[in-house]
């Protein structure tokens, strides 16, 4: 297994066909993105939230952008980006000692070579002509690069025009820049996203699937007209998004700004609507269940293993991690939603700490809804 994940890796034998065959496949998949948008407005919310830099890049290929690909850039990136520095090997369900004898076998020779000309940022090399990939010089996976800069900003899209079969939305995101991976407050903010919650208008789960989620219980629960509304939360090395995305009746979108800026503000208020001890008591138990049971996936282990030594350098036990989420309290998971829905991450790349807001309605709609960064405003959030 091993000789063949290394021959897939250092000896890809890349044919001009299977590039083609893959770009025309990249240009369906990228329309059948922007079509739906439980999928593209993610993408938008980051693009907005880091205008121009770092987690701002797309991940998604434009479509302008897919005939300057073949098989000479291909060869290219991976000159670039597949050298030992970059690389993390790990392996669950094999004996340290004999997981490094293999390593040692297949990968051992590779060398840290200094970058090309044609790969060195300098030069005119092909990936530097092809904008969104914004490739620099070879460095370490545990990462030389500028920090990530939050900017914020308001993004507006009209509905898709595709054909589809499915009822037309409006849908409001709305996210504040949160912790990076590595900061102790992380797991007050996962339990914060588990207390929120959220989901659908339809729980195909069956009865009390996530209903004692505040999303849940204040929202879904209470307006017909919300389709649906769930807490996301994403963390990197050196920043985050921490937010809700929800989506009305195309009717309702002036009202559904009020009802989520007011979920926010509940989760620092210090009344009868702030945080409670049996909904945090309750929201830790189900976070570290949660963990629990992922992690009794081999695969989920494998993956949860490669990423920790990528990011941490070292892997955090789930004992630990269950251990840290015991030990939050009431007041611990008030002050980190403050932290963050004030804008007072305070993270390397010092963001503006403003909120960042993707619309995707007709104009009418957008009109309706006002002015978005007032509203934020008016309920304390953001800095």
């Amino acid at each position: 297994m091993m000789g063949i994940l290394a021959e897939t890796v250092r000896d890809a034998l890349i044919t001009e066909e299977e590039v083609s065959q893959q770009l025309d496949t990249a240009a369906y998949e990228v329309n059948e993105i922007w079509a739906k948008p439980e999928l593209i407005l993610p993408e938008l919310i980051h693009t907005t939230a880091y205008q121009g830099n770092t987690l701002g890049n797309p991940l998604l290929c434009p479509v302008d952008m897919l005939d300057k690909i073949n098989k000479k850039v291909v060869d290219e990136y991976r000159s670039v980006f597949y050298r030992p520095e970059r690389l993390v090997v790990a392996l669950a369900g094999v004996e340290h000692e004999t997981a490094v004898k293999l390593v040692e076998k297949s990968f051992g020779d590779m060398s840290a070579t200094p970058p090309t000309a044609s790969t060195d940022s300098t030069q005119p090399g092909i990936l530097s002509k092809i904008p969104f990939l914004n490739v620099g010089p070879p460095r370490s996976f545990l990462g030389t690069s500028p920090p990530s800069h939050y900017t914020g900003g308001i993004l507006t899209i009209p509905p898709s025009d595709g054909p589809t079969h499915l009822p037309q939305y409006c849908h409001f995101h709305i996210a504040f820049e949160s912790l990076p991976i590595s900061d102790p407050d992380i797991y007050a903010l996962a339990t914060l996203q588990t207390i929120l919650g959220g989901g659908g208008s339809f729980s195909a789960g069956g009865p009390g699937k996530g209903m004692y989620s505040r999303l849940y219980t204040n929202i879904l629960n209470q307006y017909s007209w919300v389709e649906s509304a769930v807490t996301f939360n994403h963390s990197y090395s050196d920043s985050g998004l921490f937010g809700i995305a929800a989506s009305c009746h195309p009717e309702a979108g002036h009202a559904l700004v009020a009802v989520i800026l007011q979920e926010f503000q509940n989760t620092f208020a210090t009344n009868y609507h702030g945080l409670q001890a049996d909904e945090v008591a309750r929201a830790k138990n189900q976070l570290r269940s949660s963990l629990l049971m992922n992690l009794e996936s081999r695969m989920v282990e494998l993956e949860d293993l490669g990423r920790q030594v990528q990011v941490h350098g070292k892997k955090i036990s789930a004992l630990e991690m269950s251990h840290k989420i015991e030990s939050l309290t009431v007041a611990d998971i008030r002050r980190v939603a403050e932290r963050v829905l004030k804008g007072n991450a305070r993270n390397p790349g010092k963001g503006a700490g403003g909120a960042t807001i993707v619309v995707q309605a007709a104009e009418n709609q957008v009109r309706a809804m006002g002015d978005l960064m007032g509203q934020v405003r008016k309920f304390k959030l953001g800095r």
